[in-house]
Parts: C-alpha cells; structure tokens; sequence
C-alpha cells in the first residue's frame, strides 16, 4: 500500500512539472540556446549565450568587408565606416560604439545623404525605396552642411537612424534601394548590388553590438 502511495504522488509530481514547462517555455528548463540570460549585474539585460560565436561575427563583417575602425578620443567612441569621396553621390550608413566597461558598450547606427552636383537643390526631403517599399524623412535644411568646390556643390546630411526600426529591417534583406532628394529641385538615384550590400553589413553589424551590448572597439587590436 506504501509503494502505490509513493508512486502515486512521484506521478503527481511529474505531471505537474510537465505542466509547468509547458505554461512557461521561457523557464531555464525550456529555454533555448538562442534566449536572452540575466547577467546578475541588475542593471544590464544580458548577454545572449552565443556572445562568443556573435563576436566571430562582427570579426569577419568588419575584415571582410573592409570597414575601417577610427577611435576618438575627444568623443571616446570607435567609429565603424567606410570612407567616400564627397565629390560623389551616395547614402552610406555607419555604427558609433561607445565604451561603458570592459567589453560592454552602447550603440548607434547614423546615415549619411550626400549629394554632388553644378547646381543646388536645398532637399529637405527624402524618399526611399527599399525593394519598391516607400519611406519618407524630413530633415531640417538649417542642419545640412553644403560647400562649393569651385563650380559643383555638395549637400551634405548625417542623421540617427537608431529608432526606424522598419527601415533597418528592410534593408537588412533588400535587393533594390532607390532614394530622391525633394528640395527647390530634386535628385533621384539607385544605388549599386555594392552599396547595397554595405547597407545590409553596417544593420547586421549594429544588431549584432546591440543584441550583446557589445563595444566594438575591443575587437580593433585583433584586426
């Protein structure tokens, strides 16, 4: 009679555990290699428990593509860029990372719009198509740096792209990217499978350092 009691109540407990998990995926027992874990330090979300394979990552990003990595000490931030010719047209995005302790960091991804031409266009307005998919910023004229270079101008903008989330999420999987600057003229252009890529790299990039809270600047002597 003992022995059925005792196995009767060891079902019980096994049922309810399996219960549980059930009700709760997220616990430690269900959890996924992919799942987010505290890191004790109360203030931090954590790190993600493929932080090692994710650092690999960024590591070859940024040496297979060529990214250059620029420290400043005045801002004490790591730039993660690719460097263009402002006698040119492009849109090019890059990552600021900035160092809290050790290896940890906060980041940003910034955009920069720059346009070269004989003739001004004052754009105040921008319209991307990402895969035919339409996007519309406006942006202060009073903060564009324009310059002449003898007789051509250049309309320069650099701006946080941080918070347009759905932006970031289609370029990261794009194959077209067409953009129009809308001003007192207009400038309209496609960029290149080359340019496009770069996109892609520098939004991976930010969700990777992002995802992991990472400081970029700590993989720089490794490079």
């Amino acid at each position: 009679m003992k022995k059925l009691v005792f196995w009767l109540f060891a079902l019980v407990v096994v049922l309810l555990f399996v219960v549980i998990i059930k009700q709760n995926p997220n616990s430690v027992v269900g959890a996924t290699v992919n799942a987010m874990v505290p890191s004790g330090d109360g203030e931090s979300q954590g790190y993600r428990l493929n932080f090692e394979s994710d650092k690999q990552l960024m590591r070859k990003i940024v040496e297979e593509g060529k990214w250059n990595m620029k420290y400043d000490e005045f801002q004490d931030v790591t730039f993660v860029l690719k460097d263009h010719d402002i006698e040119e047209n492009f849109v090019m995005m890059y990552v600021v990372s900035k160092s809290t302790s050790d290896d940890r960091g906060v980041n940003d991804i910034r955009m920069v719009i720059n346009y070269f031409g004989d003739d001004w266009i004052f754009w105040d307005k921008v319209t991307f198509l990402v895969d035919g998919k339409r996007f519309e910023f406006d942006y202060s004229m009073e903060e564009t740096y324009r310059d002449a270079f003898g007789g051509d101008v250049s309309e320069y903008y650099d701006v946080l792209v941080n918070g347009e989330e759905d932006f970031l999420k289609e370029i990261s999987n794009c194959v077209s990217f067409k953009y129009r600057l809308s001003g007192k003229q207009w400038y309209e252009r496609e960029l290149k499978k080359a340019e496009v890529d770069d996109l892609k790299e520098a939004v991976k990039l930010y969700e990777l350092v992002t995802a992991n809270r990472f400081y970029i600047g700590t993989i720089n002597s490794s490079l």
